[in-house]
């Protein structure tokens, strides 16, 4: 097994940055990331870079110098004292990652090795952290445009749940407003969306929620009574349209006798008295099942 070892004078010290993550210890020298032997060469090679990457990023000078490669078996420092650190902290939301080498996507049916995305969420238990990822413009359109349409019955092509050992981390796209751009262009496309105006411009995701928070906002006429995806089956008056967010879309309040909630729009599951409402609501579902994470 490879490490990537930084070790730590106290004249490299003084340049660390105020907010690096080594300044939370102070009293120790070597630090290290291990390289997993399973992984394909490409991507050892790729966290080889990524470490160099991270370790450089956290100095206000050349640390080149102490940074070096060596083989598990031959490191001549006492590991028990140096400070091993977890691939996992690259992992937060909106951080960008890449899928490792011969992973298969069975949903989407297809090979997803080396497609990246940003990090949108995340589910943890004692034993595994599982993140939700929305790939890139670059990487979605790598599949067949055929292939995509033949498997949105099934779950959005946009995403996907990775366990933290089938990815790593990214730099991501070079440019990422053109990549943005790209994606929202094959969203678009595969939902038949058309677009009726001059005025709209969808260059990102957000600026197609932010359309559809517009049109729901222009046709909320209260009060709207609606139930929701409960046991109960209460009915709720919709007095707003608060915001939208892109893990699970735009977002009403909901009012009834005992309780004000917010929840995306996805769980509503009838509009009881605004036929006009409820026709909106409608063809926003069939879009978002799409192109919002299922």
């Amino acid at each position: 097994m490879k490490l990537i070892i930084l070790e730590i004078s106290a004249n490299l010290r003084n340049l660390l940055k105020p907010d690096s993550i080594i300044n939370n210890y102070s009293d120790v020298k070597t630090f290290y990331f291990s390289i997993p032997t399973k992984l394909s060469n490409f991507d050892q090679n790729h966290l080889v870079k990524q470490s160099f990457l991270f370790f450089k990023s956290q100095f206000s000078g050349d640390v080149e110098n102490h940074i070096s490669i060596v083989n598990k078996s031959d490191i001549g420092i006492n590991l028990k004292v140096a400070k091993e650190l977890s691939w996992e902290i690259f992992f937060r939301f909106n951080r960008w990652v890449r899928v490792c080498d011969g992973i298969f996507d069975e949903d989407l049916d297809w090979f997803i090795s080396g497609f990246t995305g940003k990090i949108l969420d995340f589910y943890s238990d004692d034993e595994n952290s599982v993140f939700l990822i929305a790939f890139s413009g670059e990487s979605i359109s790598k599949i067949p445009f055929d292939h995509l349409q033949k498997n949105i019955n099934n779950i959005s092509p946009f995403y996907t749940f990775l366990e933290s050992e089938f990815i790593m981390p990214d730099e991501g796209p070079e440019n990422t407003n053109a990549d943005e751009k790209l994606r929202i262009e094959i969203m678009l496309q595969l939902t038949n969306f058309q677009i009726n105006s001059s005025l709209e411009k969808f260059d990102r995701f957000s600026d197609l929620l932010q359309f559809w928070e517009d049109q729901f906002k222009d046709k909320l006429v209260n009060p709207i009574e609606v139930r929701i995806n409960s046991a109960d089956q209460s009915i709720y008056q919709l007095v707003d349209i608060p915001y939208y967010d892109e893990r699970f879309g735009v977002w009403v309040t909901l009012f009834s006798d005992e309780k004000i909630v917010d929840i995306p729009i996805m769980e509503i599951v009838k509009v009881i008295n605004n036929k006009i409402f409820n026709e909106l609501i409608i063809k926003y579902k069939k879009m978002m099942a799409i192109v919002l994470p299922n």
